[in-house]
Order: C-alpha cells, then sequence, then structure tokens
C-alpha cells in the first residue's frame, strides 16, 4: 500500500501487487481500518503489459482519483490515473496526449485544489526506442483535471532549468497551491518549492534556506491551519521546513535524538499529515542489515516534534514500511508494506491520536 484516503464512511488505499513476477495497481478497502477487502483485480483496469502503479489517492468531489505510472513493455513510463465514484468500482483513464510523448511520465501526488485536481511527477527522457536515459532523472511535471477523466498537461517551460528537478509532493490551502521535491546538478541536491494560485501558472521559490551543502529534499509535504509543513532528506537525517505562505520557508532546528540517523541507521519520512491536534509523519528506518522498520513523529506545530518507537509495532522480522497516512473515524492509519511474514505483504497500523 502506498496511499490512502477516506472517503465518506470508508478508507480506500491503493498500491501494487507485486506477486506471480508482474505488477499490477491494486486497491483495498475498509469500513474500520482493521478488516480490509481487496478490489478484484481486473487486468484491463489496473493491469497490462509491464508494471502498473498507484503511488496516491485523494478524494475529490464526486469519488476517488488515484494517480501512478505504467511501465509498458518498451521500457517507457507513462503517467497514469484511475478515477472511481465509491473507491470499489474503478476505471482507468487513457489520455496519450496527456501522459505520453516524447518523454515518459511517473505521477507521485495530486491533490485536490478547489474543484480543480493538481497533480505532480517527472518527466523522464527517453531514447527514441523508448528507454529512459541513464543517469538522467528528468524534469518537473504538472497535470491539472477538473473532473479526474480529462486532464490537460502544464507547460513544461515553466518547470525549465539547467538542473535535474523533480515534484515528490503538493499541497493546497487558502488560494495557494504548493509542490515540493528537489533539484539536482552535477555537484548539488536542494530542495525545490513551487507555488501557483490556479494550478495553470507556476513559479520556481528561490530561498537561502533551501541551499545546503549537505544533499537534502522534499520529499512529503501538509497544509496546516497556519501554513505548510514539508519534510525530506538531509544526508541521512530527516529534514523540516516551514512557511506560513509558501514562498518564504525556515527550517526547523534538527534534533539528533529525533531526526537524526547513523553511518548504519538512515532515516526517510514518507508522508506527513495535519490533523486537528497536530501533524503526524510517517516512514522508516534502514538497519544495519539492510532492512527497514516502520517510523512515526508527531508534533503540535511542526516546529515540536518527537519520535516514537516501538520495536512490536513498527519492527519485526523483514521489513515494514510506512509510506501514508490519514485520519478516520477518530483513528490515526497508517499503510505501508509488511515483510514479517512468508511474502510481503500490505501493512496497516492504527492509533489513537
Amino acid at each position: 500500500m502506498s496511499s490512502v484516503v477516506a472517503l465518506d464512511a470508508r478508507l480506500v488505499a491503493v498500491g501494487t501487487d507485486l506477486l506471480n513476477g508482474d505488477a499490477d495497481a491494486a486497491v483495498w478497502v475498509s469500513s474500520d481500518g482493521l478488516t480490509w477487502s481487496r478490489v478484484p483485480h481486473d487486468e484491463v483496469t489496473f493491469g497490462g503489459d509491464g508494471w502498473q502503479s498507484m503511488h496516491a489517492v485523494a478524494a475529490f468531489d464526486g469519488g476517488v482519483v488515484a494517480v501512478g505510472e505504467d511501465r509498458g513493455s518498451d521500457g517507457g513510463h507513462i503517467g497514469a490515473v484511475w478515477v472511481s465514484t465509491d473507491g470499489v468500482s474503478w476505471r482507468r483513464v487513457r489520455d496519450e496526449s496527456a501522459f505520453k510523448g516524447s518523454q515518459g511520465q511517473t505521477i507521485y501526488d495530486l491533490v485536490a485544489h478547489g474543484s480543480r485536481i493538481v497533480a505532480v511527477g517527472v518527466d523522464i527522457p527517453r531514447t527514441e526506442g523508448g528507454q529512459a536515459l541513464q543517469g538522467d532523472l528528468g524534469g518537473a511535471a504538472v497535470w491539472i483535471s477538473d473532473d479526474g477523466s480529462t486532464w490537460t498537461r502544464i507547460a513544461p517551460d515553466q518547470f525549465a532549468a539547467d538542473t535535474t528537478r523533480l515534484i515528490h509532493a503538493v499541497a493546497s490551502r487558502g488560494t495557494a497551491v504548493v509542490a515540493v521535491g528537489f533539484g539536482q546538478t552535477l555537484t548539488t541536491v536542494n530542495p525545490a518549492v513551487w507555488i501557483s494560485t490556479e494550478g495553470l501558472s507556476w513559479r520556481s521559490v528561490e530561498s537561502e534556506v533551501l541551499q545546503s551543502p549537505v544533499a537534502e529534499s522534499m520529499t512529503a509535504l501538509t497544509a496546516t491551519s497556519s501554513g505548510f509543513v514539508a519534510m525530506g532528506s538531509s544526508g541521512i537525517d530527516v529534514a523540516v521546513w516551514t512557511t506560513a505562505n509558501g514562498t518564504d520557508w525556515e527550517r526547523v532546528a534538527l534534533d539528533p535524538n529525533v531526526f537524526g540517523g547513523t553511518l548504519q541507521d538512515h532515516l526517510t519520512v514518507t508522508s506527513v499529515e495535519a490533523f486537528g491536534r497536530g501533524l503526524v509523519a510517517v516512514g522508516h528506518v534502514s538497519t544495519d542489515n539492510d532492512l527497514e522498520d516502520a517510523v512515526v513523529w508527531i508534533s503540535p506545530d511542526g516546529i515540536a516534534w518527537a519520535r516514537l518507537s516501538d520495536s512490536v509495532i513498527f519492527g519485526g522480522p523483514g521489513q515494514q514500511m510506512m509510506e501514508a497516512v490519514a485520519s478516520f473515524a477518530g483513528y490515526i492509519v497508517a499503510v505501508g508494506r509488511d515483510g514479517s511474514g512468508v511474502d510481503l505483504r500490505p501493512g496497516v497500523w492504527i492509533a489513537r491520536p
């Protein structure tokens, strides 16, 4: 499971089924967070040649929209979108004019911004044969839709730069929609931020706070009652940034006991969400035997943070990784993967706020 959202009285989680040597998009639903059922697989909707994967899901007027990628048998990447009115019956949106061209696309995140959906990701340059160019991560990419079915690709020249750029996450608050990721040159990797008021016209945010001698990237973003909170990586540590307006950013002072990694244990944050009583961020820590355990951080305001530790709940044999978090019926629900059994399987954790 890579993402989860509440839709009326139902939780909808999306991800990838890697069984049988193939990769297909997959959906699970639950009415309480405890008991889950898999939406029956349909090869036309969720499968196909190569790799189909859902990376994120969001609620929208009239249902839910999931985004991800379709790696065809030719090795090219195509941005992929699925829509559903109830989280159970799904339809694949196929629009080659928006999601396929001389470059391949992968969509990592999306957000409802007023009556519009804004999706973000990356362009992956390809050779004429369809293969991704080795070592080239591509450029930032944004798509918009008013109904989840018809999509428009924002002009790439709004994101043109001399650096490789990628958008990991997007969030909306008031009139502002903010996207975050990273920019990379031959010598540096720095956080990157873009801002828009309607999702059509974008500008890059320039700030000394976003410059660092250490490789850094923003991988998660949420809107709060007072602005936005972004989280990501700073070398082997986790980093946190805050802003009231999406333009003027401040960096939260690193507490090694909360956000510090080690040469053996690297920390990764994958998702952060604001709830009524504060914020919850989830991710994982790589251990010295190359396995992972889930990690949770909590904060009342995005500035003061505590890291939760429980080797029984968050750890175990194999790999445990939290990928996303949402609120539902008075609970906090995190989803990801659990490798404590014979096979890698979906993982779900729940807690009272």
